[in-house]
């Protein structure tokens, strides 16, 4: 029984080392959109940015060849008695990107210097080269696979040496980029999610999201329909709850989805409320991805929970 197990770990282990690595496509069919809410302790405004990430041309660095990345979005501040301008940026040029071989390299265009931000390559236990999550000391704890479009994409789980919880919503995934993004840092002082990854303008991460690329000035509600939708706990165990940070008169549902992009529930809230409650004890343990759509507007919120 000991050699058949040994043979079967040998096997799993070859399989994952020896698969195809799936490069991040750095052109023109690729789009990220990202959604980050960045707190400045001496502002009581939140800064809230979101962006569509997309690669648009080549340009050359000390003889190399790089894609160049481009955003497109909005910026606004959030809060009572806050600056109500929405900055808009239209085709700002970010960074230039290559792959080489199970690795990405980016020079942004503050920088002067190449940066090793990915590593395909690395196994667990192996620090990534590049502080997406600039909490303590990251190190990767665990590799698993998703199929995505019809390929099979190795995701790596990120967590803090030392930490006495296992926060699964840090991870970074082949041909695709992280939880947070693209190119985002995490740490405590803001919050940055991947909204969806699309290729051809189609949304193929998270799978079955419905992840709106265009952004602009409608995404902001005035007046009363300016609010902001909380999950907590998170992790949890058995029951969630969603806050909205007003009473609201519009209706949502939400749709949770589980890792493997399974539709596992959908609920709808009632209108005229500020909490709903989710009972998640019949879900299994792992990550879970959650979509909150507004009836009347064309709004949408995600994010992710870890159900213990």
């Amino acid at each position: 029984m000991r050699k058949l197990l040994t043979l079967l770990f040998t096997f799993s282990i070859i399989t994952l080392v020896g698969q195809s690595y799936i490069p991040i496509p750095a052109d023109s069919t690729s789009e990220w959109r990202v959604n980050t809410i960045h707190h400045n302790k001496k502002d009581p405004c939140l800064i809230n940015n979101k962006f569509r990430y997309f690669f648009n041309g080549d340009t050359i660095i000390n003889t190399t060849t790089y894609s160049k990345l481009y955003k497109t979005g909005i910026m606004y501040l959030w809060g009572q008695n806050c600056d109500p301008t929405i900055h808009h940026y239209e085709n700002s040029y970010v960074g230039a990107f290559r792959n080489d071989t199970g690795k990405v390299f980016y020079i942004a265009n503050y920088f002067s210097i190449e940066e090793l931000i990915y590593d395909f390559t690395l196994n667990i236990g192996d620090t990534p080269p590049y502080d997406f999550f600039t909490l303590g000391n990251p190190q990767i704890i665990s590799i698993d696979t998703l199929i995505i479009n019809n390929q099979q994409h190795r995701r790596f789980f990120i967590d803090t040496v030392g930490s006495t919880t296992f926060d699964s919503s840090f991870y970074f995934i082949e041909g695709i980029g992280t939880s947070n993004g693209l190119i985002e840092k995490s740490h405590w002082e803001s919050g940055t999610d991947l909204i969806c990854y699309a290729e051809n303008h189609i949304s193929i991460f998270p799978v079955g999201s419905n992840c709106i690329l265009n952004i602009g000035i409608e995404e902001v509600f005035e007046d009363e329909n300016n609010i902001d939708i909380s999950l907590f706990p998170n992790p949890a165990n058995s029951q969630i709850t969603f806050e909205f940070d007003k009473v609201t008169k519009d209706q949502f549902f939400v749709s949770i989805f589980n890792a493997q992009g399974q539709e596992v529930k959908t609920i709808e809230f009632e209108s005229g409320i500020n909490n709903q409650n989710i009972d998640i004890s019949d879900l299994s343990s792992g990550v879970y991805f959650y979509r909150v759509n507004s009836k009347k507007f064309d709004k949408q919120f995600s994010g992710t929970f870890l159900k213990k």
